[in-house]
């Protein structure tokens, strides 16, 4: 199978993808069946085994690397063939992630001072951990490189978006007193900024500091200027506890 022809397919039937035995058929698609009318991830639970098997194939007709998250949670589906289905389509997808993440590093091996390079290079590591392709010691090892990219942009090219990752990263991790460090540093270059009250709140959340906690969320709701929606959506959420 090639992921060039799951992408582009346009026939009314789609070959077995690698199946032997029972499985080994070709599946006749619906051309009404709207994708975006039942969420992949819906259509997959519903009970008729046909429309499970219609959903997963209009997906792999479509533009299947944007189902890769709901394909990774397919593996383990009841049903053996969507099970199959899906696993085979992250096995070609897999090696086309690897072969893009080993030229990357290659490419920054190369130019280690490449800002543009570095920014391209962490966001194909979120969409790789996102993927659900990564599974165990090798999703810590991505996790653990994405990481270090952050901390190089950073120190080399830092944005409030990516110091607001790396804290997330180092809250998810355990490591407080980094993620307080990199806190402080965005009020120091961002003080105005409402996305570091956020970024504030996450820490103290993630610490347990219930009095800060209320005493940001009394900051963020004395001010009576325009809020943006991750503001409005946190007073939301905290203001009815």
């Amino acid at each position: 199978m090639q992921t060039r022809r799951l992408e582009g397919a346009k026939e009314a039937e789609l070959p077995d993808l690698g199946q032997t035995g029972e499985i080994a058929t070709v599946v006749t698609i619906d051309k009404t069946w709207n994708t975006d009318a039942v969420p992949l991830e819906d259509a997959l639970y519903v009970e008729s085994p046909v429309e499970r098997r219609e959903a997963m194939i209009q997906a792999l007709m479509g533009d299947a690397e944007q189902y890769l998250s709901t394909f990774a949670n397919a593996r383990s589906n009841e049903d053996s063939e969507v099970a199959h289905y899906a696993s085979t389509v992250l096995a070609e997808f897999s090696k086309t992630y690897e072969e893009r993440h080993r030229t990357m590093k290659t490419d920054l091996e190369e130019n280690p001072e490449d800002t543009v390079l570095l920014a391209k290079s962490i966001a194909f590591l979120e969409t790789y951990i996102a993927s659900g392709l990564l599974q165990g010691k090798m999703l810590e090892s991505v996790q653990a490189e994405y990481l270090h990219l952050l901390e190089g942009k950073h120190e080399k090219a830092e944005t409030l978006a990516d110091d607001r990752k790396l804290e997330n990263m180092y809250i998810d991790q355990g490591q407080y007193d980094k993620a307080q460090l990199v806190v402080e540093h965005m009020e120091t270059m961002w003080s105005s900024s409402q996305e570091v009250w956020c970024a504030r709140l996450r820490y103290l959340i993630a610490i347990r500091d219930h009095e800060a906690v209320k005493g940001m969320i009394a900051k963020m709701s004395a001010d009576t200027g325009f809020k943006i929606p991750e503001v409005r959506q946190a007073l939301a959420f905290w203001e009815a506890a």
